[in-house]
């Protein structure tokens, strides 16, 4: 998986309604998920860096998003 660069705040431009799931974001940290329709979910990432479930921090946000 590529990092990918912070995204800047909207600054009043028009927005377009679509359905997401929303979080807090309460520790400034985005999380994201590789996903191949062969395979399904293979990855887990922050935006530098790859975590597995052996991370201390992220590794729980795995069965968040991976339930068996």
């Amino acid at each position: 998986m590529k990092e990918y660069p912070s995204i800047p705040p909207a600054g009043g431009s028009a927005f377009r309604e679509f359905d997401a799931h929303l979080f807090d974001k309460l520790d400034g940290v985005n999380l994201r998920w590789l996903w191949h329709a062969g395979s399904g979910w293979t990855r887990s990432g922050t935006r530098t860096r790859l975590f597995d479930a052996s991370d201390p921090d992220f590794g729980p946000a795995i069965a968040l998003f991976w339930p068996p």
